[in-house]
């Protein structure tokens, strides 16, 4: 039984179990959002964002949700989010 609470502390931390792998979840994101699933689209990008507040990507990918849902103020938002983070 430790063995296994072992086993899963481990993958906890190293991102295998509870996608904490930023690459994974833009991956994520990413499919979501050509799935047209706006919803998991959404939370995989503010995921992403809880772990890399500067990931343009991220913001760029939520901005394109906000697009599709025809919600521009909060596209414009994340668009603007991005370019901050562009001019730095």
């Amino acid at each position: 039984m430790l063995v296994v609470v072992g086993a899963v502390v481990g993958l906890l931390a190293s991102g295998v179990i509870g996608g904490s792998d930023p690459d994974k979840l833009l991956e994520s994101a990413e499919r979501y959002l050509d799935d047209e699933d706006y919803e998991n689209a959404i939370i995989e990008f503010e995921k992403l964002l809880e772990i890399d507040d500067e990931n343009i990507d991220a913001y760029l990918g939520l901005a394109e949700v906000y697009m599709a849902q025809e919600d521009y103020k909060k596209a414009i938002r994340e668009y603007e989010n991005a370019l901050k983070l562009d001019d730095q």
